[in-house]
């Protein structure tokens, strides 16, 4: 049983951290064409991208997935 609650947290943590590194690459991706849009999201992507690793992390930290 405890295996799999570990084999849950995981799963789950994993999801968190790709999607939180996933939607700024395909954000970029979209704005390639607009060089002004592009820029905006150049400037937010990587603090999100680092802000939503760090809360797996923090949260992982504070047993939010236990």
């Amino acid at each position: 049983m405890a295996s799999s609650d570990a084999t849950q947290r995981a799963v789950l943590a994993g999801l968190s951290c790709g999607i939180g590194l996933a939607a700024p690459v395909v954000m970029y991706a979209a704005t390639l064409p607009f060089s002004s849009v592009n820029e905006t999201v150049v400037a937010g992507a990587v603090p999100f991208a680092v802000g939503a690793v760090a809360g797996v992390y923090a949260a992982r930290g504070i047993r939010v997935f236990d």
